[in-house]
């Protein structure tokens, strides 16, 4: 038992995936995680239908369970003809203020259930944020890995598997000591994924229920622009703190239902603009308390995100296109090469793959 287990609750945010959901549960059950979970499902996965599940397959958890419905929203327009306003979004600014209402502790974390924890080091984290006001959030190093079958390389869509590929990303500190500089770094850098993977930081819980409670305020916004003000919000309280250590690993090439509504509806700038979502921004840019100047370099600092982002998307998608495409025409040319180039780095460069212990779990339920 962690002697800081008292200190952090863990909220599970779910919406399908329930293969996924029952390995993330196995793995924190494997590990008796020490800390308290609450499970956010917006979709309603059927295991928890009968509430013994939980305790009677996962004894080693301290969990509660809570199910809402996307379509139950406070906001009188989620139900107006032909209207393409996300439901998630409902769920994000409506029904993570809930959950975040349920969490007693100091701390809390988000987590999604593609992700694996090296939970003994949180003490470090939570520590660290103890001994510093400056900061509100601290995490370590987020690393990925994908499943893959065979001599096709690509990412396969399963929760277990024999054979995957682990490397580590960039990872930096926000520390900029004017609360703007650090959003203008968000915005600047939020395509990046070393930037948008600080939603899974351990925060401090007063700040994440003043900053739900912000959105849940005004009218639904895009759920990737709700995701970056959200996180805007955050840094304008303070600094997060990211240490060179594995902190989890996620699983590349897993769908979630966040990836299907960016793929189905890839300009946030459209939407919008289309669905005329200003008025919530400019409600919402009032609880950032900027004066006159500063509120402007926010807003041109939002809008070029958001113009970047259609680039940014464009050229990633034709990147993995080429990689997908040569990994089809040519599988065993690209398998020879890519191996190569893995173990060349693994065992010589150690630049950037790697072979974390936390995968081994991986080899459950495979033939």
């Amino acid at each position: 038992m962690s002697k800081l287990s008292n200190k952090l609750t863990i909220i599970l945010t779910l919406y399908g995936r329930e293969d996924f959901t029952q390995r993330w549960l196995e793995y924190m059950n494997y590990h008796s995680c020490p800390y308290k979970i609450i499970i956010g499902d917006s979709k309603g996965d059927p295991f928890f239908d009968d509430p013994k599940n939980l305790s009677k397959n996962f004894p080693n958890l301290d969990c509660s369970y809570h199910r809402f419905d996307p379509s139950d929203s406070n906001h009188s327009n989620f139900n107006e003809t032909n209207s393409d306003i996300e439901p998630l979004v409902y769920y994000f600014q409506d029904k993570l203020p809930t959950l975040f209402n349920l969490v007693e502790t100091d701390y809390v974390l988000l987590d999604d259930n593609d992700n694996f924890y090296a939970i003994d080091d949180f003490e470090q984290y939570i520590e660290f944020l103890e001994s510093d006001n400056n900061y509100v959030g601290s995490r370590g190093r987020a690393d990925r890995f994908w499943l893959y079958k065979g001599m096709n390389i690509s990412s396969i869509n399963e929760p277990y598997g024999n054979k995957w590929i682990a490397f580590s990303m960039a990872n930096f500190s926000i520390e900029h000591d004017s609360s703007i500089d650090r959003i203008d770094y968000l915005f600047s850098n939020v395509n990046q994924d070393h930037v948008l993977i600080n939603w899974y930081s351990i925060y401090r819980t007063s700040v994440m229920k003043d900053v739900f409670d912000s959105l849940k305020k005004v009218d639904p916004l895009d759920l990737f622009a709700s995701e970056a003000l959200a996180l805007a919000l955050i840094l304008n309280r303070g600094k997060i703190k990211v240490f060179d250590n594995t902190y989890f690993l996620q699983q590349h090439g897993s769908s979630s239902a966040v990836e299907v509504i960016r793929e189905t509806y890839p300009l946030p700038i459209r939407r919008m603009i289309l669905q005329n979502r200003w008025n919530a921004l400019y409600e919402l840019v009032k609880d950032f308390n900027f004066n006159v100047s500063t509120q402007k370099r926010f807003l041109n600092s939002f809008s070029g995100m958001l113009e970047e982002h259609l680039t940014v998307i464009k050229n990633r998608a034709d990147a993995l296109n080429k990689r997908y495409n040569f990994s089809i025409k040519l599988p065993k040319i690209y398998f020879i090469f890519y191996k190569l180039y893995y173990f060349l780095d693994l065992y010589i460069l150690k630049k950037k793959f790697i072979r974390p212990k936390q995968l081994n779990f991986l080899k459950k339920n495979t033939n």
